[in-house]
Protein backbone atom coordinates (compact mmCIF):
# COMPACT_ATOMS: atom_id res chain seq x y z
CA UNK A 1 0.00 0.00 0.00
CA UNK A 2 1.41 3.28 -1.04
CA UNK A 3 1.30 5.96 2.12
CA UNK A 4 -1.41 8.50 1.38
CA UNK A 5 -0.16 12.01 0.84
CA UNK A 6 0.00 14.87 3.93
CA UNK A 7 -2.75 16.58 2.07
CA UNK A 8 -5.77 13.40 2.32
CA UNK A 9 -4.50 12.79 5.96
CA UNK A 10 -4.83 16.14 7.18
CA UNK A 11 -7.89 16.67 4.90
CA UNK A 12 -9.52 13.79 7.17
CA UNK A 13 -7.85 14.60 10.52
CA UNK A 14 -9.89 18.24 9.83
CA UNK A 15 -13.15 16.90 9.11
CA UNK A 16 -12.90 14.66 12.22
CA UNK A 17 -11.77 17.22 14.32
CA UNK A 18 -14.61 19.38 13.05
CA UNK A 19 -17.10 17.05 13.56
CA UNK A 20 -15.77 16.36 17.01
CA UNK A 21 -15.40 19.88 18.29
CA UNK A 22 -19.15 20.03 17.16
CA UNK A 23 -20.47 17.27 18.89
CA UNK A 24 -18.60 17.92 22.02
CA UNK A 25 -20.23 21.45 21.67
CA UNK A 26 -24.14 20.30 21.19
CA UNK A 27 -23.85 17.08 22.47
CA UNK A 28 -26.38 15.70 19.88
CA UNK A 29 -26.75 12.27 18.61
CA UNK A 30 -26.48 12.66 15.41
CA UNK A 31 -23.32 15.16 15.36
CA UNK A 32 -21.65 12.49 17.39
CA UNK A 33 -22.86 9.97 15.04
CA UNK A 34 -21.35 12.12 12.52
CA UNK A 35 -17.99 12.28 14.07
CA UNK A 36 -18.00 9.26 14.57
CA UNK A 37 -18.05 8.34 10.75
CA UNK A 38 -15.39 10.96 9.88
CA UNK A 39 -13.25 8.76 12.64
CA UNK A 40 -13.81 6.03 10.77
CA UNK A 41 -13.22 8.16 7.44
CA UNK A 42 -9.71 9.41 8.97
CA UNK A 43 -8.84 5.42 10.12
CA UNK A 44 -9.70 4.22 6.08
CA UNK A 45 -7.22 6.85 5.31
CA UNK A 46 -4.78 4.44 5.95
CA UNK A 47 -6.21 1.01 5.42
CA UNK A 48 -5.82 -0.65 2.33
CA UNK A 49 -9.13 -0.67 -0.01
CA UNK A 50 -9.99 -4.42 1.29
CA UNK A 51 -9.71 -3.67 4.94
CA UNK A 52 -11.37 -0.24 5.31
CA UNK A 53 -14.90 -0.17 7.33
CA UNK A 54 -17.63 1.53 6.28
CA UNK A 55 -19.28 4.88 7.34
CA UNK A 56 -22.78 4.30 8.99
CA UNK A 57 -24.80 7.17 8.43
CA UNK A 58 -27.77 8.25 10.68
CA UNK A 59 -30.76 6.20 9.72
CA UNK A 60 -28.95 2.35 9.19
CA UNK A 61 -29.31 0.17 11.92
CA UNK A 62 -30.18 2.68 14.80
CA UNK A 63 -33.98 3.16 15.73
CA UNK A 64 -35.21 5.88 17.87
CA UNK A 65 -38.30 5.20 19.62
CA UNK A 66 -41.14 7.68 20.28
CA UNK A 67 -40.84 8.45 23.61
CA UNK A 68 -44.60 8.63 24.46
CA UNK A 69 -45.09 4.93 23.42
CA UNK A 70 -42.41 4.24 25.54
CA UNK A 71 -42.39 2.03 28.45
CA UNK A 72 -40.51 3.38 31.56
CA UNK A 73 -38.98 0.89 34.18
CA UNK A 74 -41.48 -0.08 37.31
CA UNK A 75 -40.87 2.73 40.10
CA UNK A 76 -39.91 5.54 37.35
CA UNK A 77 -41.78 8.36 36.28
CA UNK A 78 -41.27 10.76 33.32
CA UNK A 79 -40.10 14.11 34.78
Amino acid sequence: MIAPSVEIQMEAWQRYADARRKADRTLSFEDCREAAAAWIGFLNVYLPDQERMSERRLGHNVTIFPSHRASLPRGTSRP
